[in-house]
Protein backbone atom coordinates (compact mmCIF):
# COMPACT_ATOMS: atom_id res chain seq x y z
CA UNK A 1 0.00 0.00 0.00
CA UNK A 2 2.94 2.75 0.57
CA UNK A 3 4.65 2.02 -2.59
CA UNK A 4 1.27 2.38 -4.25
CA UNK A 5 1.01 5.68 -2.42
CA UNK A 6 4.07 6.75 -3.25
CA UNK A 7 3.66 6.01 -7.18
CA UNK A 8 0.62 8.28 -7.00
CA UNK A 9 1.94 10.85 -4.96
CA UNK A 10 4.65 11.35 -7.38
CA UNK A 11 2.16 11.10 -10.39
CA UNK A 12 0.47 13.99 -9.33
CA UNK A 13 3.78 16.15 -8.58
CA UNK A 14 4.13 15.44 -12.32
CA UNK A 15 0.92 15.98 -13.86
CA UNK A 16 -0.63 19.17 -11.58
CA UNK A 17 1.90 21.75 -13.11
CA UNK A 18 0.77 20.95 -16.22
CA UNK A 19 -3.56 21.00 -15.83
CA UNK A 20 -2.89 24.24 -13.72
CA UNK A 21 -1.32 25.47 -16.82
CA UNK A 22 -4.18 24.55 -19.24
CA UNK A 23 -6.67 25.96 -16.69
CA UNK A 24 -4.88 28.88 -16.91
CA UNK A 25 -5.45 29.36 -20.32
CA UNK A 26 -8.47 28.57 -20.93
CA UNK A 27 -10.41 29.98 -17.86
CA UNK A 28 -11.32 33.30 -19.75
CA UNK A 29 -8.19 34.86 -18.12
CA UNK A 30 -5.03 34.49 -20.40
CA UNK A 31 -6.24 36.97 -23.28
CA UNK A 32 -7.13 34.81 -26.30
CA UNK A 33 -8.69 35.47 -28.65
CA UNK A 34 -12.61 36.21 -28.39
CA UNK A 35 -14.22 38.67 -30.96
CA UNK A 36 -13.62 41.30 -33.43
CA UNK A 37 -13.90 45.02 -33.94
CA UNK A 38 -14.30 47.63 -36.77
CA UNK A 39 -15.25 50.92 -37.55
CA UNK A 40 -16.99 51.48 -41.15
CA UNK A 41 -16.90 54.98 -42.89
CA UNK A 42 -20.49 55.58 -41.32
CA UNK A 43 -18.82 55.56 -37.66
CA UNK A 44 -20.77 52.27 -36.70
CA UNK A 45 -18.98 50.04 -34.63
CA UNK A 46 -19.54 46.22 -35.48
CA UNK A 47 -19.10 43.52 -33.18
CA UNK A 48 -18.46 39.83 -33.88
CA UNK A 49 -16.99 36.13 -32.37
CA UNK A 50 -15.76 36.02 -35.98
CA UNK A 51 -14.73 38.88 -38.63
CA UNK A 52 -18.34 40.44 -39.43
CA UNK A 53 -19.09 40.69 -43.17
CA UNK A 54 -19.41 44.48 -42.52
CA UNK A 55 -15.38 44.44 -41.63
CA UNK A 56 -14.16 42.81 -45.04
CA UNK A 57 -11.24 45.27 -46.42
CA UNK A 58 -12.04 47.46 -43.54
CA UNK A 59 -9.04 47.92 -39.98
CA UNK A 60 -10.20 45.41 -38.04
CA UNK A 61 -9.24 44.76 -34.36
CA UNK A 62 -8.98 41.37 -33.49
CA UNK A 63 -9.47 41.63 -29.12
CA UNK A 64 -8.76 39.24 -26.34
CA UNK A 65 -11.61 38.26 -24.13
CA UNK A 66 -10.60 40.84 -21.80
CA UNK A 67 -11.28 43.84 -24.29
CA UNK A 68 -7.36 44.22 -25.11
CA UNK A 69 -6.34 44.57 -28.83
CA UNK A 70 -4.22 42.19 -29.32
CA UNK A 71 -3.52 42.68 -33.43
CA UNK A 72 -5.38 45.20 -36.19
CA UNK A 73 -5.86 43.28 -39.45
CA UNK A 74 -5.13 45.85 -42.01
CA UNK A 75 -8.00 46.77 -44.44
CA UNK A 76 -7.77 47.05 -48.52
CA UNK A 77 -6.68 51.40 -47.80
CA UNK A 78 -4.25 50.99 -44.70
CA UNK A 79 -2.88 47.69 -46.76
CA UNK A 80 -2.37 50.15 -50.01
CA UNK A 81 -1.16 53.09 -47.80
CA UNK A 82 1.32 50.75 -46.43
CA UNK A 83 2.63 49.39 -49.54
CA UNK A 84 3.03 52.85 -51.12
CA UNK A 85 4.77 54.13 -47.82
CA UNK A 86 6.98 51.59 -47.97
CA UNK A 87 7.44 51.85 -52.00
CA UNK A 88 8.16 55.55 -51.26
CA UNK A 89 10.92 54.58 -48.23
CA UNK A 90 12.57 51.83 -51.16
CA UNK A 91 12.46 54.58 -53.41
CA UNK A 92 14.35 57.18 -51.30
CA UNK A 93 16.90 54.61 -50.32
CA UNK A 94 17.48 53.78 -53.43
CA UNK A 95 17.96 57.65 -54.51
CA UNK A 96 20.22 57.89 -51.45
CA UNK A 97 22.20 54.65 -52.26
CA UNK A 98 22.63 56.09 -55.94
CA UNK A 99 23.71 59.41 -55.05
CA UNK A 100 26.61 58.18 -52.93
CA UNK A 101 27.77 56.62 -55.62
CA UNK A 102 27.79 58.67 -57.78
CA UNK A 103 29.73 61.12 -55.22
CA UNK A 104 31.85 58.38 -54.92
CA UNK A 105 32.83 57.69 -58.60
CA UNK A 106 32.50 61.74 -59.19
CA UNK A 107 36.17 62.00 -56.61
CA UNK A 108 38.17 58.79 -58.05
CA UNK A 109 37.49 59.74 -61.62
CA UNK A 110 38.61 63.53 -61.50
CA UNK A 111 41.18 65.07 -59.58
CA UNK A 112 40.45 68.63 -59.95
CA UNK A 113 37.59 70.76 -61.62
CA UNK A 114 40.27 71.52 -65.05
CA UNK A 115 40.05 67.31 -65.55
CA UNK A 116 36.05 67.84 -65.75
CA UNK A 117 36.16 71.19 -67.86
CA UNK A 118 38.69 69.19 -69.96
CA UNK A 119 36.50 66.33 -70.54
CA UNK A 120 33.29 68.74 -71.08
CA UNK A 121 35.11 70.38 -73.78
CA UNK A 122 35.65 67.68 -76.04
CA UNK A 123 32.10 66.16 -75.49
CA UNK A 124 30.77 68.72 -76.06
CA UNK A 125 33.14 69.60 -79.18
CA UNK A 126 32.29 66.18 -80.57
CA UNK A 127 28.19 66.90 -80.62
CA UNK A 128 28.85 70.54 -82.04
CA UNK A 129 31.36 68.72 -84.92
CA UNK A 130 28.29 66.27 -85.62
CA UNK A 131 25.71 69.35 -86.03
CA UNK A 132 27.78 71.05 -88.24
CA UNK A 133 28.26 68.15 -90.29
CA UNK A 134 23.99 67.20 -90.60
CA UNK A 135 23.76 71.14 -91.05
CA UNK A 136 25.76 71.24 -93.56
CA UNK A 137 24.36 68.06 -95.38
CA UNK A 138 20.66 69.34 -94.81
CA UNK A 139 21.35 72.53 -96.54
CA UNK A 140 22.26 70.27 -99.38
CA UNK A 141 19.30 68.06 -99.49
CA UNK A 142 17.06 71.06 -99.61
CA UNK A 143 18.83 73.01 -102.43
CA UNK A 144 18.70 69.46 -104.36
CA UNK A 145 14.80 69.34 -103.24
CA UNK A 146 14.06 72.77 -104.79
CA UNK A 147 16.55 71.97 -108.35
CA UNK A 148 13.99 68.90 -108.36
CA UNK A 149 10.93 70.80 -107.42
CA UNK A 150 11.74 73.03 -110.69
CA UNK A 151 12.49 69.90 -111.98
CA UNK A 152 9.13 68.77 -111.00
CA UNK A 153 7.29 71.74 -112.94
CA UNK A 154 8.09 70.67 -116.14
CA UNK A 155 5.88 68.00 -116.01
CA UNK A 156 1.75 67.14 -115.74
CA UNK A 157 0.21 67.36 -113.86
CA UNK A 158 2.46 69.99 -112.63
CA UNK A 159 3.03 71.74 -115.77
CA UNK A 160 -0.52 72.86 -118.01
CA UNK A 161 2.12 72.94 -121.22
CA UNK A 162 -0.15 70.53 -123.62
CA UNK A 163 3.00 68.90 -124.55
CA UNK A 164 4.54 68.36 -120.93
CA UNK A 165 5.22 64.59 -120.41
CA UNK A 166 4.48 62.64 -117.04
CA UNK A 167 6.64 62.53 -114.39
CA UNK A 168 9.74 60.42 -114.86
CA UNK A 169 9.87 57.83 -112.14
CA UNK A 170 13.60 58.49 -111.08
CA UNK A 171 12.77 62.18 -110.21
CA UNK A 172 9.78 60.86 -108.14
CA UNK A 173 11.93 58.25 -106.46
CA UNK A 174 14.52 60.94 -105.72
CA UNK A 175 12.08 63.54 -104.73
CA UNK A 176 10.67 60.77 -101.99
CA UNK A 177 14.52 60.06 -100.82
CA UNK A 178 15.44 63.48 -100.91
CA UNK A 179 12.39 64.96 -98.47
CA UNK A 180 13.00 61.27 -96.27
CA UNK A 181 16.16 62.41 -95.62
CA UNK A 182 15.97 65.68 -94.94
CA UNK A 183 13.60 64.56 -92.33
CA UNK A 184 15.79 62.19 -90.32
CA UNK A 185 18.50 65.16 -90.43
CA UNK A 186 16.78 67.61 -89.69
CA UNK A 187 15.42 65.45 -86.57
CA UNK A 188 19.42 64.33 -85.79
CA UNK A 189 19.66 67.74 -85.18
CA UNK A 190 17.28 68.53 -82.97
CA UNK A 191 18.42 65.28 -81.23
CA UNK A 192 22.25 66.52 -81.02
CA UNK A 193 21.34 69.89 -79.61
CA UNK A 194 19.23 68.24 -76.40
CA UNK A 195 21.79 65.60 -76.10
CA UNK A 196 24.55 69.02 -76.05
CA UNK A 197 21.87 70.73 -73.62
CA UNK A 198 21.75 67.90 -71.00
CA UNK A 199 25.50 67.21 -71.64
CA UNK A 200 26.08 71.07 -70.32
CA UNK A 201 23.71 70.81 -67.33
CA UNK A 202 25.17 67.56 -66.29
CA UNK A 203 29.00 68.57 -66.07
CA UNK A 204 27.71 71.71 -64.33
CA UNK A 205 25.98 69.38 -62.11
CA UNK A 206 29.36 67.21 -61.78
CA UNK A 207 31.75 70.75 -61.60
CA UNK A 208 29.37 71.92 -58.61
CA UNK A 209 29.12 69.09 -56.73
CA UNK A 210 32.99 67.88 -57.14
CA UNK A 211 33.50 71.45 -55.84
CA UNK A 212 31.48 70.41 -53.02
CA UNK A 213 32.95 67.14 -52.32
CA UNK A 214 36.20 68.84 -51.96
CA UNK A 215 35.30 71.85 -50.48
CA UNK A 216 36.44 74.30 -53.50
CA UNK A 217 34.88 77.89 -53.62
Amino acid sequence: MQRTAMKLAVGLLITLPLVTAYAANNSGGGGREAFYRCRDAKGQTHFGDNMPMECQNLDTEVLSDRGTVLRVIEGAASRAANQQRRAADEAAKKAQQDAAMRDRMLVEAYLSVQEIESLRDQRLGLVEAQIRVDEQNLTALKDREQRLLRQVQRFKPYSDKPNAGPMPDHITEEMVSVVKSGTVTHQRIIDKQAEKQEAQAKFASDIKRFKELKGIK
